[in-house]
């Protein structure tokens, strides 16, 4: 069976290990005092000089046209199912976008919420790129679960009150030389 798996960008891969794995990703949007682009288009140096003059940021699903196109291009290349790995639902909206792209999809896309972030999530994306490798009808779900409960992720922030605000499980963890905010996910 051929297959394709796509992501997005919150998994951090490599542009070169995607493209050695044959992983497509899908940027997420990200806006920075009102201007929004791609996050894969941000200089990270000029996005960590915003953030220390306390810009407002904010992220958000990839562009639902970008994601569909990711689906249609997998079709034209002769793609008999695609799996479509992604940001914790919990943290974001991309799982639901995608299922409702799948469902109008020219081909038969599984849509995974790895329940992650960051490169826990891009190890859920390398584990199952890996086990479809060894068997294009290996459980995709199964691999991408086992390495999920396999990784803890913490979330370092720089203003706690935005986490605070955003009605996700928090916890402030305080000790004399230092203070962790901790995002339970």
């Amino acid at each position: 069976m051929k297959y394709a798996v796509i992501t997005d960008s919150a998994a951090t891969l490599s542009a070169a290990s995607a493209l050695r794995l044959g992983i497509e990703v899908v940027p997420l949007g990200l806006t920075i005092d009102g201007i929004g682009t791609a996050d894969t288009e941000v200089d990270l140096p000029g996005f960590y000089r915003a953030l220390a003059r306390g810009a407002v940021m904010t992220s958000s699903q990839p562009a639902p046209g970008a994601l569909a196109a990711a689906y249609r291009r997998a079709a034209m290349a002769g793609v008999e199912r695609v799996w479509s790995l992604h940001l914790g639902s919990k943290l974001s909206s991309t799982v639901e976008l995608a299922r409702l792209l799948a469902a109008a999809a020219p081909l038969p896309v599984h849509v995974v919420d790895t329940g992650t972030a960051s490169m826990a999530e891009g190890l859920c994306v390398l584990a199952a790129a890996g086990a479809l490798r060894r068997d294009p009808e290996a459980d995709v779900d199964a691999v991408v679960a086992l390495e999920a409960a396999a990784q803890v992720s913490f979330f370092v922030s720089l203003a706690p009150d935005r986490i605070r605000a955003g009605g996700r499980g928090y916890a402030a963890v305080e000790h004399p030389d230092v203070h962790l905010d901790l995002l339970s996910l």
